[in-house]
């Protein structure tokens, strides 16, 4: 029974430093060997939906999220309330859902005001509805470029320019974009699509009456 109890602590533990750390390929892991109840349900379902978050399960992430503050609102606490509430519109946005993203981040943004949330916490959803509202007014700009169930073939290279004389190099494919060719760099831990001004200019791209914040 101590051996048992040992194990379990140690599997919270593990549990509670990956999601500390952000470290979902981790989670997932330890999720795959871990009993569910050796750990605190508080802490499972926290790990549940920043993975499903992660790793774009759009729908699992929304309904998680969802419960998750349905059943331990209290123990989240309010700050981490609404920060698993914004995952909602975030994961609606990535399907396409631009005007649910925005409806829903713009009651969040009233209700974090009512609840006395910190002014950071407002801040960062009223920008959040204001970003989906443009993007649900320029239309369907969230198309499938290719038929699913199918395997696709791309090919990539290795460009160390980019990188400013560090040691790394990012993956990097031939790509169009409005039949211009350009270079295109695959940076998985982006949380921004960047290109410059030139490019844009050059590729015809619409400029939309928004603004980003990039911090870093």
């Amino acid at each position: 029974l101590m051996a048992a109890a040992a194990w379990a602590q140690s599997a919270a533990e593990r549990v509670g430093r990956l999601v500390a750390e952000k470290d979902c390929f981790g989670l997932v892991r330890v999720l795959d060997t871990v009993p569910r109840d050796s750990l605190d349900p508080l802490l499972r379902d926290v790990a549940n939906v920043m993975t499903c978050n992660y790793f774009n399960r759009n729908d699992d992430a929304c309904r998680l999220a969802r419960r998750l503050i349905s059943r331990r609102q209290q123990q989240l606490g309010l700050d981490n309330t609404f920060g698993i509430a914004s995952l909602i519109p975030l994961n609606l946005a990535r399907q396409g859902r631009y005007a649910q993203a925005a409806d829903m981040a713009e009651s969040l943004h009233a209700q974090a005001i009512d609840a006395g949330a910190p002014q950071a916490t407002a801040d960062g959803l009223r920008s959040l509805g204001s970003y989906y509202r443009v993007l649900a007014d320029v239309g369907d700009i969230c198309r499938q470029l290719h038929a699913g169930g199918r395997d696709l073939s791309v090919s990539f290279f290795y460009d160390r320019r980019a990188q400013a004389g560090s040691e790394g190099a990012f993956l990097t494919m031939n790509g169009q974009v409005n039949g211009v060719a350009t270079y295109v760099g695959l940076d998985t831990g982006a949380s921004l699509n960047v290109i410059s001004s030139a490019d844009a200019d050059r590729m015809r791209l619409i400029r939309l009456n928004y603004y980003i914040d990039v911090r870093g």
